[in-house]
């Protein structure tokens, strides 16, 4: 059974597109994602619109970090955003029905910049894969 995501990440429904946190350490994450017809970005014909596996991985990037300042005594950045996009290729289109894992882990950090890496997979199969650079402010105390 998945961690709950409530705090742990600014994502809220009908734009949080991940369901659950799996598996979590301060470095990584592995998420997943049930997709239904009324899932944002599904298509008519029961597809993913491709952009969704951007947002999955940077929604699991949020869910872990969140979970890290969470158990660290810390508050949860109540926003972020991405900075630049990086070798993202998606392999293979997802159906409604599917049940997506995203994985994402810190690359680098430096400052309120984070370098991420991330996959999307269905049944074992490499769906989407790409790099990320996110800003995450520092919170005012």
């Amino acid at each position: 059974m998945g961690m709950p995501l409530e705090g742990s990440t600014p994502h809220r429904p009908p734009a949080l597109l991940i369901d659950s946190v799996e598996e979590y350490s301060p470095s990584g994450a592995l998420a997943t994602a049930r997709l239904r017809e009324s899932t944002p970005y599904a298509c008519d014909d029961g597809t993913l619109e491709p952009i969704a596996y951007v947002e999955m991985m940077a929604q699991c990037f949020a869910a872990c970090a969140g979970l890290a300042a969470r158990r660290a005594g810390l508050p949860v950045s109540s926003w972020g955003y991405l900075a630049a996009l990086k070798r993202v290729i998606i392999h293979a289109p997802s159906r409604v029905g599917d049940t997506l894992h995203i994985r994402a882990g810190i690359g680098a950090s430096l400052g309120e910049i984070t370098v991420v890496r991330a996959e999307v997979r269905n049944r074992n199969a490499l769906v989407a894969e790409g790099e990320f650079k996110i800003f995450v402010p520092k919170e005012e105390s």
